[in-house]
């Protein structure tokens, strides 16, 4: 399984939207003081289409409603949570 990563922000953050592109459930993974909120992906899930891309937006809309973010570009993917 891959990961796809929505944004970074400062932990502790507030809680991440429940459901993330392909259903896949989204949460943080915390690194000293900074958050990278992910969820697992499919690789066929990783082809960009309306509903992924809104669907990715909107986690990253959630989130930046919560506070601040920096924001990565869909199909920000890495093969294992250790490399976040």
């Amino acid at each position: 399984m891959s990961y796809l990563i929505y944004c970074l922000r400062r932990d502790p953050g507030p809680a991440v939207p429940p459901l993330g592109v392909g259903g896949a459930p989204v949460y943080p993974l915390t690194h000293r003081a900074w958050q990278a909120v992910v969820s697992g992906l499919r690789r066929e899930d990783l082809v960009p289409d309306l509903p992924r891309v809104r669907t990715y937006a909107e986690v990253v809309l959630t989130c930046h409603r919560q506070g601040p973010i920096i924001p990565l570009r869909y199909g920000c993917v890495v093969e294992q949570e250790s490399q976040v």
